[in-house]
């Protein structure tokens, strides 16, 4: 199984049982990026953080490869999900350079493709 299919079926029941990430966490995160830069959300899932990161004023974009988790993120929020990856996230290249604050991968690195990543 491709692990971009690991979720597939399984996400209303991944969003019951995943805990939210730890506020020193978050709080961390936002402070690398003054409100309102924009985030971006690499392997968002059901969008946990996505939804964090917006509720303290940013405008965040929420990427995942599994339609399943992207329906049940955008069930619970109203944020911008996209479907895509970290290697193929959609974006413009000049994105990690000017356009995004900030880009985390918060839960998603032991999903992602290791040395597939843009050089």
């Amino acid at each position: 199984m491709r692990s971009t299919e690991r979720f597939t079926g399984l996400a209303n029941l991944y969003g019951q049982a995943r805990p939210t990430y730890p506020a020193e966490l978050v709080r961390w995160c936002l402070e690398q990026v003054p409100a309102p830069g924009l985030i971006v959300d690499l392997g968002c899932g059901t969008g946990i953080s996505t939804r964090l990161f917006a509720s303290a004023g940013h405008p965040v974009i929420g990427i995942d490869p599994n339609a399943d988790m992207l329906a049940t993120a955008r069930a619970e929020g109203v944020q911008d999900y996209r479907v895509g990856t970290s290697e193929q996230s959609g974006l413009p290249d000049a994105c990690a350079a000017s356009t995004c604050g900030f880009i985390t991968a918060a839960g998603a690195s032991a999903r992602s493709s290791p040395l597939q990543g843009r050089q």
